[in-house]
């Protein structure tokens, strides 16, 4: 296993590279058509919930062998992680990377 805490979520998951940092209009567009799809009868309403699921089932899998709380942890992450990407699109000056390696070192410390 790595040295770092996302390393120990999954050996091979590099989270700051699903922030897109070198396409911040695809992060854009992924924001607000998330967004947008919480209507039901939007078009990518049932794409997004399914891509919510995986995520969150992918996250819980990598906790649930070491972290005492998978489930409320994976969803703390990715609450971080979406509040992160936007507060990076509104000032790209946001130390994304810094961020999340702090709330990394909180959330997957046991």
């Amino acid at each position: 296993m790595g040295s770092s805490p996302e390393d120990r979520l999954h050996p091979d998951l590099d989270l700051p590279k699903y922030l897109n940092f070198e396409q911040p209009e695809i992060v854009r567009l992924f924001a607000v058509l998330s967004v947008e799809a919480l209507q039901v009868d939007h078009p990518a309403h049932e794409y997004f919930g399914q891509r919510l699921d995986r995520v969150r089932d992918a996250f819980r899998r990598g906790l649930e062998q070491w972290h005492p709380e998978p489930e409320r942890t994976a969803a703390q992450l990715i609450a971080y992680l979406d509040g992160l990407q936007i507060l990076w699109l509104r000032d790209p000056s946001t130390p994304a990377l810094a961020l999340w390696s702090d709330c990394a070192d909180r959330l997957l410390a046991t």
